[in-house]
């Protein structure tokens, strides 16, 4: 949370941000080593149709990438590119966390969250000190990004779910 003053939020300052980050490192560590997984589940209730569906883990996600980015750009204003490095490359497997979410709103986050990764990885590379196995890493790591699979799957499970809400409107016996 950052300070917010008349009900507006104002700058916040590089201290300010490194108390923030340094009462998180506990939970930064998990959610880095939580992101080295391969596989993700937010079980979804496809059945449900679009209004049966819950999707709260969205919210979680983006603060995830957004702290992962202010975390990592803190670290690079400390002149830590390793520390830095290791949050990048957690901020650039937060997108892939909804890649196997076949509905075009996690699509969508995914992209969100892929804005995210991408402003604080052109912030970092304007950043001296980076070795080239970091730069070939990170450019490994935008390389890998798979854009169409995903969003053809979720046009494919849109239709479906749709299929869901027109039985429902059918069968609803409302004029």
């Amino acid at each position: 949370d950052w300070r917010v003053r008349d009900g507006k939020r104002t700058n916040v300052t590089w201290v300010e941000i490194a108390e923030n980050v340094s009462a998180c490192e506990q939970r930064i560590d998990a959610a880095l080593e939580a992101l080295q997984s391969t596989a993700f589940n937010a079980n979804l209730y496809y059945r449900g149709g679009f209004i049966g569906m819950t999707l709260n883990h969205f919210s979680r996600i983006k603060s995830l990438a957004q702290f992962l980015s202010v975390a990592a750009l803190h670290d690079l204003h400390q002149s830590q590119n390793d520390a830095a490095f290791q949050k990048l490359q957690g901020l650039l497997a937060v997108p892939e966390v909804l890649k196997d979410e076949p509905t075009l709103i996690s699509q969508a986050v995914r992209m969100g969250t892929m804005h995210t990764a991408f402003a604080a990885t052109w912030q970092a590379l304007q950043s001296d000190g980076w070795s080239d196995a970091h730069l070939a890493a990170l450019q490994d790591s935008w390389g890998a990004y798979d854009f169409l699979r995903p969003i053809d799957r979720a046009f494919a499970m849109e239709r479906a779910m749709a299929l869901v809400e027109y039985e429902r409107c059918r069968s609803s016996g409302l004029p």
